[in-house]
């Protein structure tokens, strides 16, 4: 086979055709490895800040059942268990989160016997959320 001018151009003009796409491939997969890096932080990010919402909401938990002093060890335990059952229950509806939540602090901070049978272990906190919830959803229903 004999290699003509015009043959060995046209080969050059593939080859650095060949550069040029295989350069593009290069960089297009930059552009997306780079992307997928921002989406990462993003993500990161947006955990981190849920993760600081759920513990400011635990410890608002715990600071409305530790009323007395006495009862401060167990309010501990109970104030991120309390946030893990609204987690649970609303981590797709972050308005009905919010919305339960200052619902829980205001029924345990004005019902002390309430208090008292959550911190006694008689109404589990997953047990007072999810009727909280119940409540919630038939008041909703009734008045609308």
């Amino acid at each position: 086979m004999q290699c003509t001018a015009q043959g060995a151009e046209n080969f050059v003009k593939l080859l650095a055709a060949g550069e040029s796409v295989a350069d593009d491939n290069v960089n297009s997969h930059k552009r997306v490895a780079s992307h997928q890096k921002d989406s990462k932080k993003v993500k990161r990010q947006q955990t981190e800040e849920m993760s600081t919402a759920r513990l400011r909401v635990a410890a608002l938990m715990t600071e409305t059942l530790a009323v007395e002093q006495e009862d401060r060890a167990r309010a501990e335990e109970l104030g991120p268990q309390i946030e893990a059952a609204l987690n649970e229950n609303f981590a797709n509806a972050p308005t009905r989160y919010a919305s339960q939540t200052r619902s829980i602090k205001f029924n345990l901070s004005k019902n002390s016997q309430l208090r008292a049978r959550v911190l006694s272990g008689e109404l589990t906190p997953q047990e007072y959320v999810v009727s909280i919830a119940l409540i919630s959803n038939i008041f909703s229903d009734w008045l609308f």
